[in-house]
């Protein structure tokens, strides 16, 4: 999962103002895949976590007559946003936490097209 000039997703996502951690996962197994930033075992706890937060909104949105994909999940809590960026295939996702004080809610967006180019 290499981005421009080798660097890896998680690498390229803390390049962002603000960022304090990423970290890629597997879906479906909450499994981790790589983590970059302080708190590496929470932020693996987060991506274990963060599977159970997309299937419960994968299993909601039918109910209430949605059906499209889920591009992303935004949450605020303890000073940072979280934001959860979902592949289309919905296999992988990237979890980036920033800080609320010194990030700009709009800048991570740009991390989609890179999210789609380099998690397949």
């Amino acid at each position: 999962m290499n981005g421009e000039a080798g660097m890896s997703v998680p690498d390229e996502a803390m390049m962002i103002d603000g960022a304090a951690g990423s970290a890629p996962a597997d879906r479906t197994s909450g499994m981790c895949l790589g983590v970059v930033g302080g708190q590496g075992a929470g932020r693996t706890v987060t991506a274990a976590g963060d599977t159970e937060v997309l299937e419960a909104k994968m299993k909601m949105d039918p109910a209430l007559g949605l059906h499209d994909s889920i591009e992303y999940i935004l949450g605020a809590q303890n000073g940072r946003h979280h934001r959860r960026v979902v592949k289309d295939d919905n296999a992988l996702f990237a979890y980036l936490a920033r800080n609320k004080a010194n990030s700009n809610l709009a800048m991570p967006r740009c991390l989609r097209n890179v999210d789609d180019a380099e998690l397949n």
